[in-house]
């Protein structure tokens, strides 16, 4: 019967439990000590998952090995554990810190690629340069031997990363508080994505007056800078217009642009998980019928999980636009450009004229056949 429960206890715990030859002669002399045993054996297992799975995260996260000497069999033994595991952790940062900046006596990787890269720079470096700096020196190349090719291999590395700086940076802040920052932040690169859009779509359109554009652009640029504005300026090139009503177009023409980005972008995420979200609803309509065999009511089955699947459809809709709508591109461009619009004009005269001469041909044959008739 001990056997028994000893087989059955890891199943209703969830937990790999191991008992030694001590504990298991002991339950078979005292079946009543049962219950203590089995408490220090789920307490062994579950410190030996913690220990195990904290030590592996840190691990993952350095890339290097670690070594913890300190036991860990009791709760009482947590703390000595945790601070170990954070020396190992600090002395594995110091001995990057010493391969990768080192001394001036003796640069590092990371100090010996800054140096190099500020040699022939323009000072003040540029927010554009910068930003192209800090990436360049969290990557980092080493020779390796591919066991397939038998030849050797540059591979990149990962160096650093800059999570721990941020979360230093976060540290002290309520979560209110980086709410508003990160919310601000998004606004910012809204807004400097639309500036981006809008300088690219003024430099294709800059040899074109806005008269040429499709009707749906004119309407919002005249909308933005009003009608007496948009008059004056509607038969000129954009190149010729003043400064501040280069800054407005260029501002409408990015917005109109993030704008169909954005409707892209919806439409498409809507219909990948529509199309997901009707093929989960068909399984659960063909295996829904199963729940009767487990005295449940499939009706009620079937609209509680069809009600949890459509609030899940909605979630994915919301997070897939949240995540690409900073990197996403769209398909082709969201305006109309000068050539296609100057093609337009150009085969509008030539199609009414070949229209006119298909019509004017059979008339003319026809003509000759009735003459040959009259001979």
């Amino acid at each position: 019967a001990v056997d028994d429960i000893l087989n059955e206890l890891p199943s209703l715990v969830y937990i790999k439990l191991t008992l030694g030859r001590e504990e298991r002669r002991i339950l078979r002399q005292n079946p009543d000590a049962l219950e203590d045993i089995a408490r220090k054996a789920v307490e062994q297992s579950l410190l030996y998952q913690f220990g195990t799975r904290i030590t592996g995260a840190a691990m993952r996260r350095l890339g290097e090995p670690l070594e913890i000497s300190v036991p860990l069999h009791t709760q009482e033994d947590i703390p000595a554990f945790l601070e170990a595991l954070e020396t190992q952790v600090e002395a594995a940062f110091e001995q990057r810190i010493q391969r990768l900046v080192g001394t001036p006596q003796a640069p590092g990787a990371v100090r010996k690629d800054l140096q190099t890269a500020l040699k022939g720079a323009a000072f003040p470096l540029s927010d554009a340069s910068l930003y192209r700096l800090l990436l360049d020196l969290q990557r980092g190349s080493r020779i390796a031997f591919d066991r397939k090719t038998h030849r050797r291999i540059t591979l990149t590395t990962l160096r650093f990363s800059y999570v721990y700086l941020a979360a230093h940076q976060l540290e002290g802040y309520e979560p209110d508080e980086i709410t508003t920052h990160v919310l601000q932040h998004l606004d910012e690169a809204m807004d400097a994505l639309q500036t981006f859009w809008g300088q690219r779509e003024f430099q294709r359109l800059a040899s074109t007056p806005p008269a040429s554009w499709d009707v749906k652009t004119q309407k919002g640029l005249q909308a933005a800078i009003g009608e007496a504005a948009f008059q004056q300026i509607r038969e000129q090139p954009l190149s010729q217009i003043s400064p501040d009503m280069q800054e407005a177009v260029t501002s409408e023409l990015g917005r109109q642009i993030i704008t169909n980005i954005y409707r892209e972008l919806l439409l498409r995420i809507i219909s990948n998980e529509w199309i997901e979200y009707l093929t989960q609803m068909e399984g659960l309509r063909v295996s829904i019928g199963l729940e009767a065999y487990a005295q449940r009511d499939p009706l009620v089955q079937y609209k509680s999980k069809a009600s949890e699947m459509f609030s899940e459809l909605l979630r994915n809709i919301r997070r897939g636009v949240i995540t690409r709508m900073f990197t996403f591109r769209p398909s082709k461009d969201s305006t109309l450009s000068a050539a296609s619009a100057e093609a337009r004009q150009k085969e509008a005269p030539e199609q009414s004229q070949q229209a006119g001469t298909s019509t004017a041909e059979p008339g003319k044959k026809q003509g000759k056949r009735r003459r040959r008739r009259r001979k």
